[in-house]
């Protein structure tokens, strides 16, 4: 074949190729039913890019949180919110305790859930709420989760991915009333003045504890006997669990969202996770304020640190940060923004106290 014969079969198989790819990626149908391509180009030939672009209607992008209470520090969930909002995510998850409870005041209860929605407002896309031990404590706050958020555990599937919301405070454990006046005190030092002098307070109370050999500070009835970090489940949300699972056994990804990593506290976890066996999956939790991540049987455990909430302990895990999960036609990606990090157009992130 002569070169100019060869150079007019090249070009005709550059433009067969690149006809296939226009059709191919043909994907959005405006209201008069002709297809609009989803990327053109006049490049004919080698081109300068790695692939072409391809639309992923399939994708899901969603951001889940970590505790706003424990302690909340003033103006970090509420910048956080608009954080998140730049990166428009499709919704955004969280895993529990976003206000202090630990009262039984009605009042107190419904100002901090207005609080928590008035900053969840800064958001214009859907945030699901996870229970946890802050949020269901007493008869007050269990009430207000039933009157305002419905039930405490619940399912929802997307995009063919499944969302399993657990209630690890199932019953919830009631606070003592000392121990609700400690937390309170310690909730008014630091926002009153600040961290370094809330951790003295606290470290002090601590030490007076140990001393007294008093049961982490907190002492409850005899029937609520046990560790605070103690995940729970019931009998009925187990047989739902299991239901949920039996009934969506096709789905292409399923994560379990809860307040406990119940995989590391007391309780009766070893329940719940054989159910989890067989499919593809990802558990993500909060409540220790420190970020960790841990595989077990080849699955991914996320423990969630702080939007907002005290960090407890120093050291890589304390952070003010979101988990940005996108799903495609494999395992998910997880990629963990510190919020201090997180910019806005202009270089600035808003934030003056995120760790």
């Amino acid at each position: 074949m002569s070169p100019r014969k060869q150079m007019i079969v090249g070009g005709f198989l550059a433009v067969v190729a690149l006809a296939v790819i226009y059709v191919n990626l043909s994907s959005s149908v405006p209201k008069d039913g002709k297809a609009l391509p989803a990327f053109t180009t006049d490049v004919v030939g080698t081109a300068p890019w790695s692939m072409p672009l391809a639309p992923r209607p399939d994708d899901i992008r969603f951001a889940i949180i970590g505790d706003r209470g424990g302690l909340s520090r003033p103006g970090v969930f509420n910048q956080a919110m608009k954080q998140i909002d730049w990166l428009k995510p499709e919704f955004v998850l969280s895993v529990g305790d976003l206000i202090e409870g630990e009262v039984e005041d009605a009042a107190t209860v419904e100002a901090e859930w207005k609080q928590v929605e008035a900053e969840v407002a800064n958001l214009r896309v859907p945030f699901f709420y996870v229970p946890g031990n802050h949020d269901l404590n007493t008869p007050v706050t269990v009430e207000a989760w039933k009157q305002k958020r419905g039930p405490s555990y619940y399912h929802f599937i997307y995009k063919n991915v499944l969302f399993v919301v657990l209630n690890t405070e199932d019953p919830a454990m009631p606070m003592a009333l000392e121990g609700a006046q400690v937390y309170r005190e310690e909730l008014a030092t630091l926002v009153a003045s600040g961290e370094e002098a809330f951790h003295n307070l606290h470290n002090t109370r601590v030490a007076a504890e140990r001393a007294t050999a008093a049961i982490d500070g907190r002492p409850r009835p005899a029937e609520y006997a046990g560790s605070t970090n103690e995940a729970k489940f019931s009998k009925d949300q187990i047989a739902y669990v299991k239901k949920v699972l039996d009934e969506n056994r096709n789905v292409r990804w399923t994560f379990f969202l809860m307040h406990k990593p119940a995989w590391k506290t007391d309780g009766n976890f070893a329940e719940v996770e054989p159910l989890f066996a067989g499919r593809n999956y990802t558990v993500v939790a909060g409540h220790y304020h420190s970020f960790d991540h841990t595989v077990r049987e080849g699955h991914d455990y996320f423990t969630m640190a702080t939007t907002g909430g005290i960090g407890t302990t120093d050291g890589p895990g304390k952070m003010d940060h979101i988990a940005w999960v996108t799903v495609g036609d494999k395992e998910p990606s997880v990629a963990v923004i510190k919020l201090n990090g997180l910019l806005d157009s202009s270089g600035k992130s808003g934030q003056t106290s995120a760790y």
